[in-house]
C-alpha cells in the first residue's frame, strides 16, 4: 500500500498542470529570405517637452542588480491600450501629462491632467521608486508616487477620444481614492466588473532580513536584497460605475531573489502570472510584523544564532514555494530524491539533486543492463532493477548547474524495447517522481534540492555559487518558468518549464486580456497568448504569431532596453538605450518581381529593416508601438517615428 507521503506526493502533482507550448508550424516559415535593409529613413517628428519627466536616479543603497533590473529600466512611457492615439508620462513636477498623437500629424503639446497629492514634499524623498501607472479599464486608471501612496483616478470615458471632441480634451482627472502602500512601483492593474474589484500588483526590491543577519566576515554573502510582489484586492462598496469607497480585503505578499521579466493578472483576476528565474515564495505579512525575541544561550551550548537558525529554516520548511522552477509547494512530506521522465524516441532521463560541495569524484554510477545505481559518497540515492533490460553502454551522465542547485543528469540512450510506458523507473521504488517532459522533471529535481534537510539544504548556497546570469542583456538564467497562482488557494496550477528557450518581450494587444509574451525558439521569435478562461491546462498558451528571425537579431542588440511590437504584429522594434530604434517588419507582399539569386524561386513577399537613428544624446527612458506609429521618450523630447505601410 501507499505511503502518506507517496500519497501526498501525488496528490500535489496532480494539482499542478505542466501544459507544453505547441507551437502552430503553419505559422513558422523555413524558408525566410532575411531582412532587406530599407534606405529610406521613417518620418521622424520631435516634440519638445515643457518640464523634464521625472527620472529619479538610484541611490547608493540601490545598487544591486535587482535595483537596476526594476528601477533602472523601467518604461516612462504608458499607452492607453483603450485609445492608442493618447500616451502618458509624469514629469518632474509630478504632474500626470498626455500627448495625443494622429498619424498624419504632429502630436498635440503635452497637457497636463492630474496633479499627484502633495506632490512639492513627497517627490524629494530619497530613495523613492519613480512614479508609475496602469490603466485598469475605459474609465479609471491607477498611480502610485513610488513614496507609499496609490491613488485610483476617475479618467471619464477616454475610449471616444477623438481629435474634435474638444469637451472631454478638457476634462481634468480626479484622484477619487487614496491606499497606503510601501513604496512600490506599479506593474499591473485591473478592475473586474464581474466582482467590482480593483487588483493592483505592486513590485519593490527591499533588504533580506535574512542576508542582513548574516556574519560580515562570511566572503560568500550575497547582496542581501529580494524582490516583493504586493496583491492587493479592493472591493468597491459602491456601485459598479463609481470610483470612490475601496475597501481592502486582501493581501497577498510574494518574495524571490530575482525580478520578474512578466508579472500581471488573468483576465478573470484569480490568478497571477509570472516569468521568473527563480522561485517565489509566499508570505505572511502577520509573521513578519510579529516582535522577535531573544532566545538565550543553553546549557548545551546552544547559540542565539544556532536557534535563530532553527527558526529560520522551520520556517522556510513551512513557506509555499510557487515561482520559477518550483513544480509542487513545499510541504510536511519529504521531496522526491529524484525525479525522471521518458520518451519512446529519446529515451530516459533522470535527474538527482546534489549537495553542496559533491564533485564527479564523489559519484558511482553503476548500469549493468539489469540494474541500476547511483550512490553519492557511497550512500545509495537510487539502487534496483530496471523496469525493463536496457542496453548498459547506451549510459551517460553528467553535473550541470542550475538556479538553486546542482544535479545529476543521468540518461539512458535509445528507444524502449516497447512502447508501453514504464510504471517506474526500477522496481520496487515508487519515491521517484515522474514528469511528462525532461525540462519539467529537470525543475522539479532543483525544487526538490531546494528543499531537502536531508540530502541537501538550500540555506548552504549562496548567490555567488549559482550560475552568472545570461549574456543577452536580460540577466535571465536558462532554468526560467512560465507560472499560474492561483490567488485563492495560494498555489501553483500550471507551470511550463522553459529550460534555456530566451525571454524576449511582453506586449499588451488587447485591453481586456494580459498581455502576451515573446519567447524565443530557434532563431524566431514567437508570441504567446495566455488564457485559462476554458480550464483546459494543456491550451493556456496558445501560438498567435511569428516574428521571422526575430530571437536571432534580438541575441545581437547587446544595448538592447526596450523590445515591443505593434498590436496587429505587422512588425517588431527594439529600442537601444541611446539614439538608435530597430524596426523588423513582418512579411508583406512585394511590389515588383524578386527572384533569389541561387535558386532562382520568385519571392513573393519581402520583410524590411529600418535602422532609426534620432537627433538626441539623452538617454531614452520610454518606448511604446501603435501600428503605424513608435514613440520613443526622453526626459526632454518625445519622438513620433511613422513606420506604417509606405512610411519605408
Amino acid at each position: 500500500a501507499p505511503s502518506a507521503m507517496q500519497a501526498a506526493d501525488a496528490q500535489q502533482s496532480s494539482a499542478c498542470s505542466y501544459p507544453e507550448l505547441r507551437v502552430n508550424r503553419d505559422l513558422l516559415d523555413s524558408k525566410f529570405e532575411g531582412y532587406k535593409l530599407a534606405l529610406e529613413q521613417p518620418g521622424i517628428v520631435e516634440l519638445k517637452l515643457p518640464r523634464p519627466v521625472d527620472n529619479p536616479q538610484l541611490t547608493e543603497r540601490q545598487y544591486s542588480f535587482d535595483h537596476l533590473k526594476a528601477y533602472g529600466v523601467q518604461n516612462h512611457l504608458y499607452l492607453d491600450p483603450w485609445d492608442l492615439d493618447c500616451a502618458y508620462y509624469l514629469d518632474s513636477e509630478w504632474n500626470l501629462m498626455r500627448i495625443r498623437t494622429v498619424t498624419d500629424s504632429c502630436p498635440d503639446p503635452p497637457r497636463p491632467l492630474l496633479t499627484l497629492p502633495n506632490a512639492a514634499d513627497r517627490r524629494l524623498l530619497s530613495g523613492r521608486c519613480q512614479p508609475s501607472m496602469a490603466f485598469v479599464d475605459e474609465t479609471a486608471a491607477c498611480v502610485a508616487d513610488g513614496c507609499g501612496r496609490l491613488f485610483l483616478v476617475d479618467t471619464g470615458e477616454r475610449g471616444s477620444c477623438g481629435p474634435n471632441e474638444s469637451n472631454i480634451d478638457n476634462k481634468d482627472w480626479e484622484a477619487c481614492a487614496t491606499f497606503e502602500t510601501e513604496p512600490s512601483l506599479l506593474v499591473y492593474a485591473r478592475r473586474y466588473s464581474a466582482t467590482n474589484q480593483l487588483h493592483c500588483l505592486l513590485m519593490r526590491v527591499c533588504e533580506s532580513s535574512a542576508d542582513a543577519n548574516k556574519s560580515t566576515n562570511d566572503d560568500k554573502s550575497s547582496d542581501g536584497f529580494r524582490c516583493v510582489l504586493d496583491w492587493f484586492t479592493y472591493q468597491s462598496l459602491g456601485s459598479p460605475s463609481s470610483h470612490g469607497n475601496y475597501q481592502q480585503i486582501r493581501r497577498l505578499t510574494l518574495e524571490s531573489s530575482c525580478v520578474p521579466n512578466y508579472a500581471c493578472f488573468d483576465a478573470e483576476c484569480r490568478h497571477l502570472l509570472l516569468e521568473c528565474d527563480r522561485p517565489f515564495e509566499f508570505v505572511d505579512k502577520d509573521d513578519k510584523n510579529t516582535s522577535k525575541t531573544t532566545a538565550p544561550s543553553s546549557g548545551n551550548g546552544e547559540t542565539e544564532e544556532t536557534a535563530k537558525a532553527d527558526d529560520d529554516e522551520q520556517k522556510r520548511r513551512s513557506t509555499r514555494q510557487v515561482g520559477g522552477n518550483s513544480v509542487s509547494m513545499a510541504s510536511e512530506s519529504a521531496p522526491s530524491p529524484y525525479t525522471w521522465s521518458q520518451s519512446q524516441e529519446d529515451g530516459i532521463s533522470v535527474f538527482i539533486p546534489l549537495p553542496t560541495g559533491v564533485g564527479k569524484a564523489d559519484i558511482e554510477v553503476t548500469n549493468t543492463g539489469v540494474a541500476l545505481r547511483v550512490a553519492i559518497h557511497g550512500r545509495p540515492v537510487l539502487d534496483g532493477p530496471l523496469y525493463e533490460v536496457w542496453d548498459k553502454d547506451a549510459c551517460t551522465w553528467t553535473v550541470e548547474p542550475h538556479s538553486e542547485c546542482r544535479l545529476l543528469e543521468l540518461h539512458l540512450l535509445g528507444k524502449r524495447s516497447s512502447e508501453t510506458p514504464w510504471p517506474c523507473l526500477v522496481t520496487n521504488d515508487a519515491r521517484g517522481a515522474e514528469l511528462p517532459d525532461a525540462a519539467t522533471a529537470a525543475a522539479a529535481a532543483v525544487v526538490a534540492g531546494a528543499s531537502s534537510g536531508d540530502l541537501y539544504n538550500a540555506q548552504e548556497l549562496e548567490d555567488c555559487d549559482l550560475p552568472e546570469a545570461g549574456g543577452d542583456g536580460d540577466g535571465g538564467l536558462e532554468t526560467g518558468a512560465l507560472v499560474w497562482i492561483d490567488g485563492e488557494a495560494k498555489r501553483v496550477v500550471a507551470l511550463t518549464a522553459l529550460d534555456s528557450t530566451q525571454w524576449l518581450f511582453a506586449t499588451r494587444v488587447t485591453p481586456s486580456e494580459p498581455p502576451y509574451v515573446c519567447l524565443r525558439r530557434d532563431v524566431d521569435g514567437l508570441l504567446w497568448r495566455p488564457d485559462f478562461s476554458g480550464g483546459d491546462a494543456s491550451s493556456i498558451w496558445q501560438h498567435v504569431t511569428t516574428f521571422h528571425a526575430f530571437g536571432y537579431v534580438r541575441a545581437s542588440k547587446t544595448d538592447a532596453k526596450f523590445v515591443s511590437c505593434a498590436p496587429s504584429f505587422g512588425y517588431a522594434a527594439i529600442c537601444d538605450c541611446y539614439r538608435h530604434v530597430y524596426v523588423y517588419h513582418s512579411p508583406r507582399p512585394a511590389d515588383t518581381v524578386l527572384r533569389n539569386r541561387q535558386s532562382g524561386r520568385v519571392i513573393a513577399e519581402r520583410s524590411t529593416q529600418q535602422v532609426v537613428s534620432l537627433a538626441t544624446q539623452d538617454a531614452l527612458i520610454g518606448f511604446g508601438c501603435c501600428d503605424s506609429r513608435i514613440l520613443v521618450l526622453t526626459e526632454r523630447a518625445i519622438y513620433l517615428i511613422r513606420v506604417g505601410p509606405g512610411s519605408d
